[in-house]
């Protein structure tokens, strides 16, 4: 059996044909990578640091509300120089470092999520650009892709850090209720109301 020279030809020209669409598709996957090796271990660091500088001041707020409260309660009950003092400045110390494990936990969730969704959308133009061989819309994608995976989300708090330290001064004000005049305000604020400082 022989072919006609046009037979042959025509595989000729087909395997032009896919050696230029396999080098687009290598020239569109280099585009796609290069892009997107903005996306390294120092971009997911700074995306659990970004978190951390939105949490820690609301974290840092309701440790001074709580460390606040509970010496008060203790001077309203006046118990400021025992040892109750220590026993509950603890529970708001503990508190306090469970608040800084939950923000590095929530942190580094949202590194986590991003690089998930920077590996999918690689993934995803890389599919495309197979399917395609079209290495000039790979790239622009890939371009495109980058700029929204960019900028940081719309963080969310973590509500309420001290509920521990949230119960004992509650128990405190309820303590206050039924004993309003009990020693030991004078230790925590001086004459006309003012208050004094109250370090640990």
């Amino acid at each position: 059996m022989c072919f006609s020279s046009s037979d042959g030809g025509a595989a000729e020209r087909a395997r032009a044909e896919e050696e230029a669409r396999q080098g687009r598709i290598k020239q569109g996957t280099a585009a796609i990578n290069e892009k997107f090796g903005e996306f390294g271990d120092e971009f997911y660091a700074k995306r659990k640091q970004e978190f951390a500088d939105f949490a820690n001041p609301d974290a840092q707020r309701q440790f001074k509300d709580a460390q606040g409260g509970v010496l008060y309660g203790l001077a309203r009950s006046g118990n400021l120089a025992s040892s109750e003092r220590a026993r509950q400045l603890g529970v708001v110390d503990r508190e306090r470092d469970a608040a800084a494990m939950r923000i590095a936990d929530k942190g580094a969730e949202y590194a986590n999520n991003a690089r998930t969704q920077v590996e999918n959308n690689r993934t995803d133009l890389i599919n495309q650009v197979q399917a395609t061989g079209d290495a000039t819309l790979a790239a622009n994608q890939a371009m495109n892709r980058a700029a929204t995976l960019r900028p940081s989300p719309a963080f969310e708090g973590l509500g309420s850090l001290f509920e521990n330290s949230g119960n004992i001064i509650k128990a405190g004000r309820q303590a206050e209720y039924y004993n309003p005049g009990a020693p030991g305000v004078g230790a925590l604020f001086g004459k006309g109301g003012k208050s004094v400082s109250y370090g640990k």
